[in-house]
């Protein structure tokens, strides 16, 4: 299990026998767990949650900044770097590399790992990874109650789809948290993202950006989702989900 006592001295032991000029770190929960430790024991500037990178004369990041309204690209004066990335910002590399993959092997000063996995807890719903999903379709506040996200439900399932929501569902404990799209949920990439009833806030927008096609679904024509949809019905959910939902040979729920 991920030990952040064992993963500092192995990455600072990697770094001293590498000595490279760019430490490339995850911007993940872990990879933020562990990072500040090394650059600061390293005593290397460090610039997180990267969404771009150019590295030539000097190393150049962009990041977003005020509830990712705003993007800032960040020049690092320094020889040497420690810098995280975020995930599902970069398509998949095609073809094959030629990196040269070779062991390494440190030993690890067991007086000096504080902590220990004693045990898990399993929160509700952790059976779905949003994050997986190649079409996912998801539910706002919108929906108005709990009980008429059996319609979204429905779609979902005649799509073959995965349903997730934006976090004003998860906060009415509508949905379990592990179906949250945004920053403080999960970030999303699939093919298709459709967006029921959901304004399109900049906390959210943050987690689903990077949908190749979006689809939104809203009665205001001014809401924030349509600026960066790819298609937009401005209408009530309540007429066009049960319409798409015939559309793809299911059967609306009753309400």
């Amino acid at each position: 299990e991920f030990n952040h006592d064992v993963y500092t001295q192995t990455v600072e032991a990697l770094y001293d026998e590498l000595a490279p000029e760019l430490l490339v770190l995850p911007n993940t929960v872990n990879g933020l767990d562990y990072a500040p430790a090394v650059a600061n024991s390293l005593s290397l500037p460090l610039v997180t949650d990267a969404i771009d990178v150019e590295y030539g004369d000097t190393l150049s990041v962009t990041r977003e900044m005020y509830g990712s309204k705003v993007e800032t690209v960040v020049e690092v004066d320094a020889d040497r770097v420690a810098l995280t990335i975020r995930p599902g910002e970069w398509p998949p590399a095609e073809g094959t590399g030629e990196a040269e993959i070779s062991q390494f092997d440190d030993s690890i000063d067991e007086s000096a790992v504080r902590s220990t996995v004693t045990g898990f807890q399993e929160v509700g719903g952790g059976d779905v990874d949003i994050t997986d999903a190649d079409v996912l379709v998801s539910v706002g506040r919108g929906i108005e109650e709990e009980e008429n996200i059996a319609l979204v439900e429905e779609l979902a399932d005649t799509l073959g789809a995965t349903l997730s929501s934006s976090r004003p569902i998860v906060d009415n404990g509508w949905l379990p948290k592990n179906r949250q799209v945004g920053q403080s949920g999960k970030v999303v990439t699939p093919d298709v993202y459709i967006a029921i009833g959901i304004s399109g806030a900049v906390q959210h927008v943050a987690g689903m950006k990077g949908a190749d096609t979006i689809v939104a679904i809203n009665t205001d024509a001014s809401a924030p989702i349509y600026d960066l949809a790819d298609y937009g019905v401005v209408d009530d959910l309540f007429d066009v989900v049960p319409a798409l939902i015939e559309a793809f040979g299911g059967e609306p729920p009753a309400l």
